[in-house]
């Protein structure tokens, strides 16, 4: 009876002792799990996605601008500029080759013979892109915001899968995003401000002297757009 007592002691000392030996070795941290490398391979090509979208509306809302300075700026500005006496001059002269067989008539010519006429057109279109191209930056900026703070979770849920935590820190979760919503807003005030600048255009040589006021609310108004992103 005594040596079964003892035996039995011995049993529960050795598998307590066994018990401690494996509570006081701590396990291999485990690698990072194979959904954080394809989360993270996802998050990159949404974000190349979301900035070919981005990348192509802008795109049409530039071809908008230049159409309106050809079609609506450029005519106007023309022929003002061929009431010029200068350019009436050039205009004659250019007719009057024609006329003698020397040289057949080229209405371009006239255009080419003015580089500042070129310029000038150039400088009206410029205005017109700036905003845009603005816009356009600060939209990529706030995505690729949104795309920095989605890899930051990501890393956190990384390295809290590696420590056995739960919690995330409160400055990863902070970030905020602009929300599907706001960006189609920002781009149905795009085409209303495009759409403004063609309706309140004057079809007249008035247009020259009104296209300074029309490019400043062109440009407020795409800043206001802007603020949709906060």
């Amino acid at each position: 009876m005594y040596r079964l007592t003892l035996l039995r002691t011995g049993l529960l000392l050795a598998t307590a002792a066994s018990l401690s030996a494996c509570a006081l070795v701590r396990p291999a941290s485990p690698p990072t799990p194979a959904l954080n490398d394809a989360l993270a391979t996802r998050i990159q090509s949404a974000e190349q996605t979301q900035a070919a979208l981005v990348q192509a509306l802008f795109r049409a809302k530039r071809a908008e601008a230049d159409r309106f300075i050809d079609n609506v700026w450029t005519p106007v500005f023309l022929d003002n500029l061929a009431t010029r006496p200068e350019v009436r001059q050039v205009l004659k002269n250019n007719r009057s080759r024609g006329k003698t067989g020397a040289k057949p008539a080229d209405p371009a010519l006239a255009m080419d013979l003015i580089p500042a006429a070129r310029v000038e057109i150039e400088q009206r279109r410029a205005r017109l892109q700036a905003p845009i191209a603005a816009l356009e930056q600060r939209v990529l900026q706030r995505l690729s915001e949104q795309t920095r703070a989605m890899d930051a979770i990501n890393a956190a849920l990384s390295a809290n899968a590696q420590a056995g935590s739960a919690q995330l820190p409160t400055a990863v979760m902070q970030t905020k995003a602009p929300t599907a919503a706001a960006i189609r807003e920002l781009f149905v005030s795009v085409d209303s401000a495009l759409a403004r600048l063609q309706s309140e255009a004057p079809r007249s040589a008035k247009l020259l002297a009104a296209f300074p006021k029309l490019a400043e609310d062109f440009e407020r108004r795409l800043n206001e757009a802007g603020l949709l992103l906060n």
